[in-house]
């Protein structure tokens, strides 16, 4: 790692700690926006497809600074939910933000499904069986998140055994696959598998950030993020032209907290 990049993950380790010593109680208020797809403002026959800009659609999306508003549902305390309540919660809220951003800036947006299972199941059109050992996965045949409630890291504890913000970020992270599925990038050859991972956690980053303005996360929230990047991340000496590389511990949180500081997709970009 060279000096630039250990600066900045100093700083932003720094910022973690300001963080958990002053993020607020799990609250269920939610923000305005000036966009809604909850009140009916936004002309949808008017609205293009992403896939005709690519990834440059990024740039034309609204920041979630100020908070981006998604309307009901909220999230809440998911001390009070199941595991599989939570991540329906989450997952509906996931849609009605990138809604929102997406019809912010003049894109149609089309829900991502969200799939809960425990053992193997088959699926069509991508690699034909979803495994719980595998871990998450989305598939953009059927732009379907596949949530294994069962998977492990290789820590050998759930998500949910790390903390309810990890699940809400794994989930985020696949959701930022449709989202570049939706924009023609998640299958185009010109991309190497780490850039759209490392996207991916940018994408969740920005996500996060919503959740941070609305005031909806416990204290100690983002260090279950980053907690489980660590334990998700690339073996050491993964090379990064790997099939299946996601980055480095640092790489993975970098990319997470380029999207968590800045609020703007449009950043990112690897």
């Amino acid at each position: 790692m060279d000096k630039s990049t250990q600066d900045r993950m100093q700083k932003r380790l720094g910022l973690v700690a300001l963080f958990l010593a002053s993020l607020g109680l799990f609250a269920a208020a939610c923000g305005s926006t000036t966009v809604s797809p909850m009140t009916g403002e936004v002309d949808r026959e008017e609205l293009v497809n992403p896939a005709e800009d690519g990834e440059e659609m990024l740039t034309n999306l609204p920041e979630t600074n100020p908070p981006l508003g998604a309307g009901d549902p909220k999230i809440v305390g998911s001390q009070d939910m199941t595991l599989e309540e939570f991540a329906q919660v989450i997952g509906s809220d996931l849609n009605a933000k990138w809604q929102s951003l997406f019809e912010g800036g003049g894109y149609a947006y089309s829900n991502a499904g969200l799939y809960l299972y425990e053992a193997p199941i088959p699926i069509t059109g991508c690699g034909g069986v979803a495994d719980p050992e595998m871990g998450p996965a989305y598939c953009s045949h059927n732009q379907t998140v596949y949530y294994p409630l069962t998977w492990t890291d290789r820590s050998g504890r759930t998500p949910t055994q790390v903390g309810d913000f990890a699940v809400a970020v794994v989930l985020a992270h696949e959701v930022g696959h449709h989202v570049q599925n939706l924009s023609g990038t998640f299958q185009n050859p010109n991309f190497y598998t780490i850039q759209l991972e490392l996207q991916a956690d940018c994408l969740a980053g920005i996500w996060g950030r919503s959740v941070f303005e609305e005031g909806s996360l416990e204290s100690d929230d983002v260090g279950e993020a980053l907690e489980l990047m660590t334990n998700a991340a690339d073996l050491p000496g993964t090379p990064a032209t790997d099939p299946g590389a996601h980055g480095t511990d640092a790489q993975r949180i970098d990319a997470f907290f380029t999207g968590y500081e800045s609020g703007d997709a449009g950043q990112c970009q690897f």
